[in-house]
């Protein structure tokens, strides 16, 4: 429940960063608006809890039910339901909303079908509402490779290429800015390093000794988590109104902010209902949030767009209109599409045979009609 609640704040502050970030203050504007604009500029900084989130979540998954034969058909198949389906229906969304903005010649269409258009957004950024786009390449290519590493040997080998990922992630930051000057948005999508933070506290969380030694500090979590928050929201605030940094100090930037998920993540799992954020965090608002959050994240930012293109760019009401077409959308969506197909993969338990998958498939998209024969009195 806590960790739906958590998605779900996370997604609000993202949304919050994306449609009241730009508000306009005055020198002369009172400290609370200040501090609200403040809060509103640093609130993107949540989009790496999502990926920390995603990356202990499947992580968990595939170190629990990783040993069970025929394991990755029946996972793939549960992912592929979850995430890809409503992944292409949006593209599909897109496709058809490249009309209103008139430039959809220039969308790099292939590297979007492949899940590549991190690599492709590296270089030249593309459509605004499509920018977004670039947590979903890293996420579904982790989690194609993640059975693939675990089954190569194990927790070790999870915990060897977590390493590696969390070293190899800041490196191609360097070299990019290195051999492609460009703004420091360009090196912004190349962030994968949550994935990893996740992948390591979901080793930690299944070895009962590690569990012991974060539980007996808490406490130095708790202050990590805090101090990490707050001093992120400051760092960041300030780089959103003086860039640039130095390429070093971006690169340090965008590996701090995973950091302080994974400590703040930690702490959620830890603590327990006794502590007072994750008694908010179970909020029954917050959870539903955090489940209809996918929907939220793919189209707050199309709606955001058109919204301003035809109500005006200083439009408040733009932002409302455009808030509940996100919302109403991914109510829709939850409900009729990505909770159906989530209920259809659990239909296979894990260790299923590829003829029973084939099978149920079958039938799932060509169902039998029943013959009822009537009694006579």
């Amino acid at each position: 429940q806590q960790l739906d609640g958590l998605r779900g704040l996370a997604m609000l502050m993202v949304m919050t960063h994306h449609y009241m970030g730009d508000l306009g203050m005055t020198p002369n504007s009172s400290a609370l608006l200040l501090a609200l604009r403040a809060v509103f500029h640093s609130s993107w900084i949540a989009g790496d809890m999502l990926f920390v989130l995603s990356g202990f979540l499947i992580t968990s998954i595939v170190i629990k039910q990783g040993h069970i034969r025929g394991f990755s058909r029946v996972f793939y198949l549960r992912r592929g339901t979850r995430t890809v389906v409503p992944y292409y229906l949006f593209l599909l969304v897109c496709f058809t909303a490249t009309f209103f903005f008139e430039h959809g010649d220039n969308t790099p269409w292939f590297f979007f079908l492949t899940h590549l258009q991190a690599l492709s957004l590296s270089l030249s950024l593309t459509l605004p509402h499509m920018v977004v786009l670039w947590t979903l390449s890293w996420e579904e290519w982790f989690y194609v490779l993640l059975p693939f590493f675990f089954r190569s040997g194990g927790r070790q080998t999870l915990f060897r290429v977590s390493l590696m990922g969390l070293a190899l992630a800041p490196t191609v930051r360097f070299l990019h800015s290195s051999f492609f000057p460009m703004s420091w948005e360009y090196a912004f999508v190349l962030r994968p390093d949550g994935l990893f933070w996740g992948m390591l506290l979901a080793l930690a969380a299944s070895d009962p000794q590690w569990t012991e030694k974060i539980r007996r500090h808490l406490a130095v979590q708790k202050i990590f988590a805090l101090l990490g928050f707050g001093c992120l929201c400051w760092i960041s605030y300030d780089w959103w109104h003086h860039p640039p940094f130095s390429a070093a100090g971006m690169n340090i930037l965008f590996c701090f902010i995973p950091f302080t998920s994974f400590h703040i993540l930690t702490t959620v799992l830890i603590g327990g209902d006794r502590l007072a954020f994750n008694r908010f965090l179970a909020a029954k608002s917050l959870q539903y949030v955090g489940r209809i959050s996918f929907g939220l994240y793919l189209y707050h930012e199309l709606f955001r767009l058109i919204m301003l293109k035809y109500l005006g760019v200083d439009s408040s009401m733009a932002l409302v209109l455009a808030a509940l077409a996100s919302c109403s959308l991914a109510i829709a969506s939850w409900h009729y599409l990505e909770a159906p197909m989530i209920r259809f993969g659990h239909r296979f338990q894990y260790g299923a045979t590829t003829s029973s998958i084939l099978r149920a498939l079958m039938e799932s998209l060509f169902p039998r009609t029943k013959r009822t024969v009537g009694l006579e009195s």
